[in-house]
This record gives structure tokens, sequence and C-alpha cells, in this order.
């Protein structure tokens, strides 16, 4: 029976100091976290896969306004490379596209570019 008790007593010290040591690693699940997630109704107490603690992120752009941000930007460069009356191929070259890409590109969104020679 001694032996047993010291066992135990020496197996919840390095339970004790594991715990410790994961909470030196940010999101690691520690004995609090499974406990707080076993009072939250998670099935075993264990955080799932993908657990991460929610931080405070203020205002973020959604998918769709960075989509729609992301295509006026481009646009606009489109609209500045033709306004320095750049030809589609120079203007291909110069956003690393190919002049195919850009001709489907301009003529899909009703872009009107002049020809320079």
């Amino acid at each position: 029976m001694i032996v047993y008790n010291e066992m135990l007593s020496k197996m919840l010290e390095d339970a004790k100091n594991c715990n410790d040591r994961l909470k030196q690693v940010k999101g690691a699940a520690t004995f609090e976290t499974l406990s707080r997630n076993k009072d939250n109704g998670i099935k075993g107490g264990r955080p799932s896969k993908y657990h991460i603690d929610k931080v405070d992120l203020g205002e973020i752009e959604t998918w769709h306004q960075i989509r729609k941000r992301h295509t006026e930007e481009l646009k606009e460069a489109l609209l500045k490379l033709k306004d320095a009356k750049y030809t589609q191929t120079e203007a291909a070259k110069a956003l690393e596209i190919k002049p195919k890409a850009l001709g489907n590109y301009i003529r899909t969104n009703g872009i009107k570019w002049d020809i320079y020679s």
C-alpha cells in the first residue's frame, strides 16, 4: 500500500510538472482547458483537433470584401497601364501574365483598350 501511494504521488507530481510545461506552450491543452471543455459539454473533455483560443481581431474584412477589393485593385492597375499607353502585350509582361490571359480578362470585363503603335 505504501509503495502504491508513493507511486501515485510521483505520478501526480509528474502530471503537475507536465501541466506547468504545457502552460508555456501557446495553444497547448492543459488540464484546465481539458476540464473547461468537459464543463462545456465536449465529449471526453478533450479539445477539438483545431482548438484555438479566440482572440479579439477587431474589425476584419470578410472574404467577399477582400475579393471585391482585389478585383478593384486589379482593374485600377490595368486602367493605369492603359492610360500610360501600354500595349496589351507590354502590360501582360509588366503584370507577369500571358497576353492571352490579359486579353481574356479585358474582353470579359468590357475594358476598352485602344491600339497603340
